[in-house]
């Protein structure tokens, strides 16, 4: 548990590299497109984001959204989302073997 705190500190304090920003950016882009390959799952999408009304023309706009985001970007995002003192963290396995610790 210390070690995702320590992270989260981390990544709440530091600006990101931007190697890891862009290869974080190109896997999630991969898994998006990826949702679009069929007619099928696409039609999901569409359907998915009709039904909370969202237009679909975001779809379009997706990509290249996340391929602008900035280094800056992330840390801000990190800044107001991630605060160690509100996190819920959940622990699963054998508690025998580590509920002491905690």
């Amino acid at each position: 548990v210390q070690v995702t705190l320590d992270e989260v500190k981390r990544v709440r304090e530091e600006v990101p590299p931007g190697d890891e920003v862009e290869a974080r950016k190109l896997t999630v882009i991969g898994a998006i497109s990826r949702r679009y390959e069929t007619t099928t799952s696409l039609a999901g999408v569409v359907a998915g984001l009709e039904a909370t009304g969202i237009d679909p023309v975001q779809i379009t706009r997706t990509i290249a959204a996340l391929g602008a985001v900035t280094p800056d970007q992330v840390l801000a995002f990190a800044r107001a989302h991630w605060d160690p003192a509100a996190l819920a963290i959940v622990v699963a396995g054998d508690a025998a073997t580590f509920a002491e610790a905690l």
